[in-house]
């Protein structure tokens, strides 16, 4: 990605929370930062290069689209997190459609067992919602990030209707009013 728009993405979600004024991490004991090999992140293109810096174990994986995951064994400097924990536990879900991509903001359903606030999706800060939204939308400025963000969208679409076909989930996947 280009380094200018993964510089813009981070910026605009580094202060970004999705409970204003309040560290959500403290309702659920950080579930989401559990440090385990199941709690890997995936990473955004580009990304590998920008936390180079930071404490964080690299993994190779077959998944995500030829870039790596991040293990980061819970605890981490926020200033050096990664796009996937910024927006967590929302995604900005990518669209094609006949004049171009839409971006709708959803509740990211690989979440939906993690995270409480999938419970209560109505207490998530309507300005992290927008922040995720605009996110998304410096990803489409990209071509190696818009191509991820496709294919990774389309990925999570088919995860949520398995979850939800096979009674995993008992409603689909939430999204907010944010979309364009």
């Amino acid at each position: 990605m280009g380094e200018y728009y993964l510089r813009k993405c981070l910026d605009l979600l580094e202060k970004a929370t999705p409970i204003k004024h309040r560290d959500c991490g403290k309702q659920c004991l950080k579930r989401c930062c559990g440090g385990g090999l199941n709690d890997a992140v995936f990473l955004f293109p580009g990304e590998r290069e920008q936390l180079s810096e930071g404490s964080f174990e690299f993994l190779k994986t077959e998944a995500n689209y030829g870039f790596d995951a991040l293990l980061c064994g819970g605890k981490c400097n926020r200033k050096h997190r990664p796009l996937g924990c910024r927006i967590f536990p929302l995604f900005p879900l990518a669209t094609e459609v006949n004049d171009g991509i839409k971006i709708c903001v959803v509740f990211d359903p690989r979440a939906i067992r993690i995270c409480p606030l999938s419970k209560n999706t109505g207490i998530i800060s309507h300005s992290f919602i927008r922040s995720v939204k605009r996110a998304g939308e410096y990803m489409l400025l990209d071509e190696e990030m818009r191509n991820y963000l496709l294919a990774l969208s389309e990925e999570l679409r088919e995860y949520a209707f398995l979850d939800y076909k096979l009674g995993c989930s008992n409603k689909k996947m939430p999204i907010f009013t944010v979309c364009s």
